[in-house]
C-alpha cells in the first residue's frame, strides 16, 4: 500500500498544530500562574512593631573663642510602628511612626577645661512615607529607600543648665519636613513573619515654636530599630 505526499504532509501538518497547541497552552498556563502570584504578591501588606533608640550627633551652639559649647545626646529606648504596602514582589512604600527620646548634656570647653552639665532630654516624634526596593525574594531580603519625614519635638530642661536652681521649663520644636534615607534587612522565619533590623536617617533642624530669638540647631539624626513584621 503507497502513501501519497499528500497524506504525509496532511499527517506532518497535524503533527505541527498539535504540538503549537501544546506550546501556546503550556504559556498561556504560565502566564497565568505568574500573574495570579504576582496579583496576589502585590496585594500584600505589611505592618511592624519595633524597639527604637535615635543617635544624634553632637551639636555645637556656637563659639566665642576662647569658649565653644556643644551639646551631646544620650539615646534612650523608644518604639515605632509600619504598615508597608507592597506593589510588586520588589517595590513597597513604607509608613512609619517612631517616638524618641534622648538626654542632653551640655559641654563647655575653655582654656582652663571642660565641664559638662545636664541639659534635660528631647522628644522627637518622626513620621514617614518612604519608598521602599528589595532585593531578592529569599529568606534575608535587604533593601533600601528614600522619602520624606515630617518632625517635631519637645526639649526640656533648665533655662540656664549651668546654674543648679534654674527653673526646667518645655519648649515645644518647629514641625519640619526633611528628606529621609533608609536602608535594612528582613529574615523571613515564615511567609507571614519576619524579624526586622532598620536604619533611618535626617537632619532635622530644630528651632523653639515660640521664642523669636531662637537659632536653629541642625539635628543629624539615626533612628537603629528592631522588630518584628507580620504580612497579611
Amino acid at each position: 500500500m503507497e502513501i501519497s505526499g499528500g497524506a504525509i504532509r496532511h499527517a506532518a501538518r497535524s503533527t505541527a498544530a498539535r504540538r503549537l497547541q501544546v506550546k501556546i497552552i503550556r504559556i498561556v498556563a504560565g502566564l497565568l500562574v505568574f500573574v495570579c502570584s504576582f496579583s496576589l504578591f502585590a496585594q500584600s501588606n505589611e505592618i511592624g512593631v519595633f524597639l527604637s533608640q535615635p543617635h544624634i550627633s553632637s551639636a555645637s551652639l556656637g563659639e566665642l573663642p576662647p569658649i565653644s559649647a556643644d551639646v551631646d545626646f544620650d539615646a534612650n529606648s523608644g518604639y515605632g510602628i509600619s504598615y508597608n504596602r507592597y506593589w510588586s514582589p520588589h517595590f513597597s512604600t513604607d509608613f512609619a511612626y517612631h517616638k524618641l527620646n534622648a538626654d542632653t548634656t551640655l559641654m563647655l570647653n575653655t582654656p582652663a577645661g571642660s565641664s559638662s552639665f545636664d541639659a534635660g532630654d528631647i522628644d522627637l516624634t518622626s513620621i514617614s512615607a518612604i519608598g521602599q526596593f528589595h532585593f531578592g525574594l529569599g529568606r534575608f531580603v535587604p533593601y533600601v529607600g528614600a522619602g520624606v519625614a515630617r518632625v517635631s519635638g519637645e526639649a526640656n530642661g533648665p533655662d540656664d543648665p549651668t546654674d543648679p536652681t534654674s527653673e526646667v521649663t518645655s519648649d515645644d520644636l518647629e514641625t519640619k519636613t526633611h528628606f529621609v534615607a533608609n536602608a535594612g534587612i528582613d529574615f523571613r522565619i515564615t511567609p507571614m513573619i519576619a524579624l526586622t533590623a532598620d536604619a533611618k536617617y535626617f537632619s532635622y533642624d530644630a528651632i523653639a515654636k515660640d521664642d523669636p530669638l531662637a537659632e536653629a540647631i541642625t539635628l543629624h539624626t539615626y533612628i537603629y530599630s528592631a522588630g518584628v513584621k507580620l504580612r497579611f
